[in-house]
């Protein structure tokens, strides 16, 4: 259309909605819905374009579009996962305090500790053989095999509590 006429500053301010949709390199579709959301139009019969204020009008679109694109990636103030944070925060801030105060014990030292208690029962299986036969002892020895195997269920294998998959 335009390879044999010179295109003049005026010729851009009365543009076909196609010519914009083909400068701006989208379909027509989108220029209607661009019009829709405020994209500025002439108010001649033929409904054309302004390409200098359509161009304007988009970049402050595309700056407005990218703020709330930021806003959506870091959340803002008031978003879900903000506040999921500030609760995660929050317990551990609590569970640190908890370990600073001597409220919470390692996993691995309470294993520890239940190890030491089943050696010093075993010990016990043995002086009770002594005094009072291997039936005793049988008896004290079944009720530790018991209890070690409820271990890595109560404490779990890797150090979680027990029914944490993940």
């Amino acid at each position: 259309m335009w390879a044999t006429a010179t295109v003049t500053p005026q010729m851009l301010k009365t543009i076909q909605q196609g010519t914009v949709a083909y400068v701006l390199g989208v379909s027509q579709s989108v220029i209607g819905v661009w019009t829709k959301k405020g994209c500025p139009r002439n108010a001649d019969k033929k409904k054309t374009y302004d390409l200098s204020a359509v161009v304007q009008w988009r970049i402050v679109q595309i700056k407005k579009e990218a703020e709330d694109q930021q806003q959506d990636m870091i959340g803002g103030r008031n978003s879900p996962h903000l506040e999921r944070r500030r609760r995660i925060d929050a317990d551990m801030a609590e569970l640190k305090l908890a370990v600073r105060r001597g409220e919470l014990i390692e996993l691995t030292e309470i294993r520890g500790q239940l190890l030491n208690m089943a050696n010093i029962l075993r010990r016990s299986g043995d002086a009770l053989r002594l005094q009072y036969g291997e039936g005793a002892q049988k008896i004290l020895d079944d009720a530790l095999v018991d209890f070690i195997d409820t271990l890595p269920r109560t404490l779990g294998d890797n150090g979680e509590k027990a029914g944490n998959d993940g």
